[in-house]
């Protein structure tokens, strides 16, 4: 995979929550369990994705984009969920 500077990470997690933010509007703003149920589904589909990358051939790019996914969705939790 191509290295990428601390500041076009920023810049693309900026980009992924408000991309996440028009797709998923509705955040369980008072549900801190339904929330971090979130995070960890993304998270989940990453250790999916990085798996298929390793043993089926799946492409590994996939493995960042739910490395993204994670990302914005742990933003939204610390963000949105009142704790």
């Amino acid at each position: 995979m191509k290295q990428i500077s601390d500041d076009q990470v920023l810049e693309a997690v900026r980009h992924t929550i408000y991309a996440a933010r028009q797709k998923h509007p509705v955040w369980p703003i008072a549900d801190p369990i339904h929330a971090a149920g979130i995070v960890a589904e993304e998270a989940g589909e990453l250790i999916q994705a990085a798996l298929q990358a390793k043993y089926e051939g799946a492409p590994v790019e996939r493995c960042r984009a739910e490395a993204w996914h994670v990302i914005a969705t742990a933003v939204r939790f610390i963000t949105e969920t009142q704790l």
